[in-house]
């Protein structure tokens, strides 16, 4: 999430110099891995049921994949940002956790919807879509990012999908 590099999830973060780019930093601290931790679950559990092809619902790197748009999306929203350089502001709010949650849930929806719409413009394109070559490289994870994004955008700004910012206020009732 911090590092947005999907592609490298599956290195093994316990190597000294891994560790202290993820850990040893000040803005790391117990409510962001928890928060995060929340995330990459329902994530996991997401992908599952809103991505449509299930080879690349399953593959390991395509939860880390969603989990990059979802930093992308919070990074265009200014509550977003001040989720991302402060996490315990929102987690000390009252029902903080689910609100999150709901707010996470709704955007990865939306980021689900268009991720689809874009395994099935390439396999359509190409007869297939390469998810093992697509989701390990950063220039095309930048790129399909890049992409997922500007539709996301789109879909706010024409009302489609609420911004983050709208789904935090929504959120006090809601949940």
């Amino acid at each position: 999430f911090d590092l947005k590099k999907p592609f490298e999830a599956n290195s093994n973060i316990f190597t000294d110099k891994k560790h202290s780019e993820i850990f040893g930093r000040p803005m790391v601290t117990a409510d962001r891995i928890v928060i995060l931790y929340d995330i990459l679950q329902f994530i996991t559990e997401m992908r599952k049921s809103k991505l449509e092809n299930r080879l690349v619902a399953n593959y390991p790197l395509t939860k880390f994949f969603l989990l990059y748009l979802l930093r992308l999306a919070l990074e265009i929203d200014d509550k977003g940002k001040g989720f991302i350089n402060n996490p315990s502001e929102f987690l000390k709010q009252p029902k903080g956790r689910e609100r999150l949650k709901y707010c996470f849930e709704k955007i990865v929806e939306t980021l689900s919807i268009h991720f689809n719409s874009a395994v099935k413009r390439k396999t359509e394109q190409d007869g297939y879509f390469e998810y093992k070559t697509e989701l390990k490289k950063p220039t095309l994870v930048k790129s399909l990012g890049s992409q997922l994004l500007e539709f996301y955008e789109i879909a706010i700004s024409s009302k489609y999908a609420p911004s983050f910012s709208q789904l935090w206020i929504d959120s006090e009732e809601k949940v």
